[in-house]
């Protein structure tokens, strides 16, 4: 099925994709892989399965529909606002627990080697920050110097190599790895864009921050220009100190959400009548395109703030590959909105996927994944990757793989409500 792109410029064809989504909550940004030419795996081996009841037992007080799997270090972090519970990526076997206080618990962020937890204070206002290392051992943990998130607001977490970038309370703050004061502040003035320009009453609303910039939302409960009450001004921002490159025009934010950043464009999603759209920005901020997708189900992770892309997307510098059930892969580059390819054959019944190095890795039916190029969306069709070693000789179909994470030659694979699985590369 065909549909015509929103586009500013000019309509132009695209297949209708489709993605596990009802509510999303973007806090930074999943990238997975790199542009670079690899060879794709031959196959996986199963090193490890748990099932509905294994997991039961590792994550006592857990719903195990509910966690959310974060790999940092060695460990794969199941996070939930009951606990923290790391297994280990080899064997499946159970690291570490750490308790968390639903009552206290905000949300969370990643970084490459820690998990940065946002807790509620004695105050009620969620502005603690505590540093989770891969060994369960809290680094630190810091009040953070901003005012209380407004209502419906959360605090935006993104990990780097050199420490941790928060947004929250119309505050941007960057933390060294060993905590203690932040290196720098940036406050975002409550009518920085002017209240003649844009509108009345205007605040901060959300944020996400990527690899090399910070994209921040302004909205106005009177704007001037735009025909909605609920209208937002986009800004890009620097990475390094948190002033304003860009600023957008003013737009419809009726429930829209900042899913990606980069210093190449931003990507922002929203409900429609048909279930989700995904829209796109270029460097300064001019909407390019606008894909539809339908929404088949909600997240497990409903009731937590999500700290990745929709399932069904991944991202690897530029182009953003939309996949799952019912259709082949697609990417979109970033910066431009363009529809980069739409890959012609393969299985329909795909599902999550993830970038190894120059290949897109989708599973279909049987115990199989495909390999699509990233550069043309080729598919690789002398290189089945057989997946063997699955515990249910029953069970021919990996369709339902929605959340596949890679770590160095192996996978963590989340398999809908059943089960947890460790692949290595044969």
């Amino acid at each position: 099925m065909r549909i015509f792109v929103e586009d500013s410029r000019r309509p132009k064809p695209v297949v209708l994709l489709a993605a596990a989504v009802a509510v999303v909550v973007a806090l930074g940004v999943v990238v997975i892989g790199w542009l670079d030419r690899g060879d794709a795996p031959s196959g996986f081996d199963v090193a490890w399965e748990l099932d509905g009841q294994a997991l039961d037992n590792a994550t006592p007080g857990q719903d195990p529909r509910n966690p959310v799997p974060v790999v940092i270090g060695d460990v794969v972090v199941l996070v939930d606002r009951q606990a923290l519970v790391a297994l280990d990526v080899a064997t499946g076997g159970l690291r570490w627990r750490m308790p968390v206080t639903e009552d206290r618990y905000c949300g969370f962020g990643q970084g490459p080697d820690a998990l940065y937890l946002n807790l509620r204070d004695d105050n009620d206002e969620c502005l603690t920050l505590a540093r989770i290392e891969p060994d369960g051992r809290e680094a630190w943990r810091t009040r953070v110097g901003a005012a209380p998130p407004a209502p419906g607001e959360r605090m935006v977490i993104a990990g780097r190599p050199d420490g941790v970038v928060v947004v929250v309370g119309g505050s941007i703050m960057a933390y060294p790895v060993t905590g203690g004061d932040p290196k720098w502040t940036h406050t975002i003035p409550v009518n920085d864009w002017g209240d003649s320009a844009y509108g009345y009453d205007c605040r901060f609303v959300d944020a996400a921050i990527g690899a090399d910039a910070i994209a921040t939302r302004i909205g106005c409960a009177e704007p001037v220009f735009a025909t909605s009450s609920d209208s937002a001004v986009l800004e890009l921002r620097a990475i390094e100190d948190g002033s304003v490159r860009q600023r957008g025009p003013v737009t419809s934010g009726r429930g829209q959400v900042l899913l990606h950043v980069s210093g190449g464009g931003v990507v922002t999603g929203s409900p429609d009548e048909t279930g989700f759209r995904l829209a796109f920005h270029d460097a300064q901020l001019r909407q390019t395109a606008v894909y539809p997708l339908t929404a088949a189900s909600a997240p497990r992770s409903l009731q937590l703030p999500v700290t990745e892309l929709p399932q069904d997307i991944r991202i690897s510098g530029d182009l953003l590959f939309a996949l799952g059930a019912g259709r082949r892969p697609v990417a979109i580059r970033i910066s431009t909105g363009e529809l980069e390819w739409q890959a012609e054959d393969g299985e329909d019944a795909g599902c999550g996927g993830l970038v190894w190095d120059g290949a897109l890795l989708v599973c279909g039916e049987e115990r199989t994944m495909s390999a699509y190029e990233l550069a043309t969306g080729d598919l690789e069709a002398d290189q089945d990757i057989d997946v063997d070693g699955l515990a249910d000789p029953e069970r021919t179909l990996i369709s339902n793989w929605d959340r596949l994470l890679r770590v160095g030659d192996r996978v963590i694979v989340q398999d809908g409500d059943e089960s947890l699985i460790g692949l290595v590369r044969k």
